[in-house]
């Protein structure tokens, strides 16, 4: 996941070259966690826009939805993320062995449609 999240803040660090503006992390060791990457780019909506990539990528890595992907996963969805296609993730989930968390995400896509 984490390099998920790193291929991600480097795409976003080379549209900001593109567009002729210094790149935030050129100075970086590491990576701030993400919800900090609106301050450090001074653009709103990065850090929703990188959760939402790395969430979306996730959802075919059987490593990820077993491990810490999963969460993420289900908080972008909590915050209002596209619940398009997660129906396809549950039956994956069901496929990973993970039949409790596909049960977790249905409940979280039937309360979404509810809303």
């Amino acid at each position: 996941m984490e390099q998920k999240i790193g291929t991600a803040v480097a795409q976003a660090a080379w549209r900001e070259r593109r567009a002729g503006r210094p790149d935030p992390t050129a100075d970086l060791i590491r990576l701030p966690p993400v919800d900090e990457l609106d301050t450090l780019f001074g653009r709103a909506g990065l850090a929703w826009a990188v959760r939402e990539q790395v969430a979306l990528g996730l959802v075919y890595s059987p490593a990820a939805l077993r491990g810490d992907g999963f969460d993420l996963l289900v908080s972008y969805l909590k915050d209002g993320g596209r619940c398009e296609g997660m129906w396809r993730t549950v039956a994956r989930l069901v496929r990973f062995g993970e039949p409790l968390r596909a049960v977790q995400l249905a409940r979280l896509l039937l309360r979404s449609t509810r809303a």
